[in-house]
């Protein structure tokens, strides 16, 4: 007899995770379309199978396992277009990226801190360029300063998120 499936869990954490998901996806796929592609097969599987998940796991890398799969399955259907990667490379990539969930939550979790901290008027650039995907030149056009001088404070922005996320991983500060 099928166990039932709660709903409102699975949207909860499905919704929480479905980025994640995604850029894990995407990351073992060149192609966006193909990416969009596997993340939906990859949803509805997780769905069907739902009822087998352990709450005491990580849902993202339960998540990430079924995903895996999807992508060596779209690649074993695509066979007549040549695979980027081998499938024994594929699996290397994909079981790292598993392996390291916790670190790159961890990483995250410091970076948004980090990103928080920063002054009103970097934070803003930041969130433009990198948020609202704009370019430097678009940016610079809109406010009558050189793509020279942005690129020179982003990078300087980066260097310092980079060195604010380094120092609050080694304090240990995050989760």
């Amino acid at each position: 007899m099928p166990v039932a499936v709660n709903t409102e869990q699975f949207v909860q954490l499905f919704v929480r995770h479905e980025q994640q998901v995604y850029r894990y996806i995407y990351g073992l796929l060149p192609n966006a379309a193909d990416a969009q592609e596997v993340m939906q097969e990859t949803a509805v599987a997780i769905w069907r199978r739902f009822s087998d998940f352990d709450p005491s796991q990580s849902f993202l890398a339960w998540a990430c396992g079924f995903a895996r799969y999807e992508v060596l399955n779209h690649y074993r259907r695509q066979r007549r277009r040549p695979a980027p990667l081998q499938d024994d490379v594929l699996e290397q990539l994909a079981g790292g990226f598993v392996d390291r969930i916790d670190e790159l939550n961890r990483r995250r979790a410091a970076l948004d801190d980090c990103v928080d901290k920063l002054p009103d008027k970097e934070r803003r650039l930041i969130e433009v360029r990198y948020g609202g995907q704009r370019t430097v030149r678009e940016m610079a056009a809109s406010n009558g300063a050189s793509e020279h001088t942005l690129y020179k404070a982003l990078e300087r922005i980066r260097r310092a998120l980079f060195d604010c996320v380094t120092r609050t991983l080694a304090a240990g500060e995050v989760l």
